[in-house]
């Protein structure tokens, strides 16, 4: 199979996070299905994402200080985009949360002088991206916050070829909470594997 482009976004902020470890395992396995293909890795608790936030103070310095275009034209390139993120409070982290806030610039990431209806364009059409989200509660305990189900939108928006997500739900309850990230990475192998065929 030919070489792909391939962006990792880790978006946890704990380094040895459940979610970090399935995204490098994806990461991994697309690279063998696809050998020779370029990875960039882009760890968001050792990146400028995470200092950088748009609020009073650095709003009009934000996109440039995050490199935001650039990040959009890799994007652009992109022929795989797997990010992955915690619940945490009900969100998403902080770190994704910068991300998109630079990378969600009109006239370049999307459009609404294209639309034909009332709504916008997505210019990052190419990527297909796969998520990865994990939460300590079982799935549906919070209905008011669908970490995955928000992201699945924002990269909809975006222009997503198309999107595929894993959420390992109940990490904090039984019986996940009784094993060790091998043992559910396991336990979640058929999964994983299936985000590969996007």
């Amino acid at each position: 199979m030919s070489a792909k482009k391939i962006i990792s976004i880790l978006g946890s902020v704990n380094q040895d996070s459940l979610s970090n470890k399935i995204n490098n395992l994806v990461t991994s396995r697309l690279f063998k299905k696809y050998p020779n293909s370029e990875i960039t890795l882009l760890n968001l608790a050792n990146s400028p994402f995470s200092k950088l936030m748009l609020n009073g103070k650095d709003t009009n310095s934000f996109w440039e200080d995050t490199e935001a275009k650039m990040w959009i034209e890799r994007l652009k390139e992109a022929d795989y985009v797997v990010i992955n993120s915690p619940m945490i409070n009900f969100n998403y982290s902080v770190l994704v949360k910068n991300f998109i806030d630079a990378i969600c610039i009109d006239d370049h990431s999307f459009s609404y002088k294209y639309s034909k209806q009332n709504g916008s364009v997505g210019l990052l059409n190419k990527m297909k991206v796969i998520l990865i989200g994990t939460q300590g509660a079982p799935k549906g305990w919070y209905t008011f916050g669908d970490h995955l189900k928000m992201l699945e939108g924002t990269f909809g928006f975006l222009g997503a070829n198309k999107i595929k997500s894993l959420l390992v739900a109940g990490t904090k309850t039984a019986p996940l909470k009784d094993m060790s990230h091998d043992e559910i990475i396991a336990k979640y192998d058929d999964e994983i594997n299936s985000l590969i065929e996007l």
